[in-house]
């Protein structure tokens, strides 16, 4: 049976092959050729429930879908992810679990998932603080681009007083941005490098109990 992350993402990119694109139902033949075995053990690898299989046989003429096929995959699929391992890696992504683990696994699956919902936070604050300088350069850029189009807009001959008087005004404002968010810009490089050392010590941690972190991808700095 395959092992690790990148048997996972064979798996589902595979099964994910087999499966989409079919707008309407598939033909007999063509759902019979499907590797059922195959498509259960990646749903049983990301800890989806037996009627996941129903949802599935919708796309294929009826009796073309091989339920027995799939369950003895899905089967084999719980087996990685009803572990310590599987757990880190279900909550790395924040993914949900569905209480597909029986009493005897779900204990060491539960262990590992509260320690990947920890490195799940702890991407996630790294990622949020990289967002943020990425954001405050962005403005920065812009407000010094502004305040260049207000100062020349202030030396022109051909506007009035009041025009001159809005123009200055705008040029103090834009400056004062820019001081705002050059300070901020060293206070976000010091919350980026908190984070990305409170990030590396914890997968160190993972790394001392044998558990390899997964490549997650957290959410956005927006969620």
């Amino acid at each position: 049976m395959l092992d690790g992350r990148l048997s996972l993402t064979v798996l589902s990119v595979t099964a994910a092959v087999a499966l989409g694109g079919c707008a309407g139902e598939m033909p007999v033949a063509a759902c019979a050729s499907l590797d059922w075995r195959l498509i259960g053990e990646t749903d049983g690898r990301s800890g989806l429930r037996a009627k996941e299989f129903d949802e599935h046989a919708k796309k294929c003429a009826d009796g073309a879908a091989d339920r027995v096929a799939y369950e003895a995959g899905r089967a084999s699929g719980l087996q990685f992810y009803c572990t310590r391992a599987g757990g880190l890696a279900a909550g790395a992504i924040d993914a949900n679990y569905e209480e597909t683990c029986a009493p005897e696994t779900e204990a060491a699956f539960l262990a590992g998932y509260a320690l990947g919902e920890k490195l799940y936070v702890l991407t996630k604050a790294n990622r949020k603080a990289i967002a943020a300088y990425a954001k405050a350069e962005s403005s920065l850029d812009q407000h010094r681009y502004l305040l260049r189009t207000a100062e020349k807009r202030a030396e022109k001959p051909s506007i009035d007083n009041e025009q001159r008087e809005l123009a200055r005004q705008d040029a103090v404002f834009r400056q004062s941005e820019i001081n705002r968010l050059e300070g901020s810009l060293l206070r976000l490089v010091d919350e980026i490098e908190a984070t990305r050392a409170a990030l590396d010590a914890y997968k160190a941690e993972l790394a001392a109990m044998g558990l390899v972190p997964p490549d997650a991808t957290p959410a956005t700095a927006q969620d």
